[in-house]
């Protein structure tokens, strides 16, 4: 039988400890800190890699001989080097570009992204191509003719002439011109 002074419920010690409490938390400030630190120091993708493999070993290697603290950094410091190799494969790429020359005619097709703004015989609006890539257009028309209907968000497929301003794409579209077939909007 057991005491009635010893029956009352004492935690014990071990599960006290924050890194009980909160398992994760280590494995979770590794990894952010590799993507901090990547920001920084780009790793390659083979050094990340290899610096993976290389602390699993170890890891490994540690556990096996018993210790389990060692194993334990090994593992964290492979979250670290998980993390920056993750920066570097979800970083953005760079910005799409149009690899024509100036005055070229182009075929391009996109959303528009911002309603049209008309003044007189010239429209004005953003056509987004890509991700990131936006584009200005600008529509003009021969005196009597009407301009195409556009609104926001309409996907629309162009013959233009592109050239570049100012490290932006604008593109200019005369419907004025005497050969209109190669210049012409399509609303897909």
């Amino acid at each position: 039988m057991v005491p009635a002074a010893h029956s009352a419920h004492v935690p014990a010690r071990c599960y006290n400890c924050a890194w009980l409490k909160y398992p994760l938390l280590g494995p979770l400030a590794a990894l952010a800190s590799g993507i901090l630190v990547y920001r920084f120091i780009p790793f390659g993708p083979s050094e990340s890699l290899g610096a993976i493999a290389g602390f699993f070993a170890l890891g490994c290697l540690a556990l096996w001989q018993g210790s389990r603290v060692l194993s334990g950094v090994c593992c964290l410091l492979g979250l670290f080097f998980a993390g920056a190799l993750d920066s570097r494969v979800h970083a953005p790429g760079p910005p799409p570009q149009i690899d024509a020359g100036g005055r070229e005619v182009v075929i391009l097709s996109g959303c528009v992204t911002e309603p049209p703004a008309v003044s007189g015989e010239r429209e004005r609006f953003l056509l987004e191509l890509d991700r990131d890539a936006r584009t200005q257009v600008t529509l003009y028309t021969k005196p009597g003719e009407t301009l195409p209907a556009l609104h926001y968000g309409q996907n629309i497929e162009l013959d233009a002439k592109v050239r570049p301003m100012w490290g932006v794409l604008s593109i200019r579209i005369s419907m004025s011109m005497p050969d209109t077939s190669s210049r012409t909007m399509h609303s897909i």
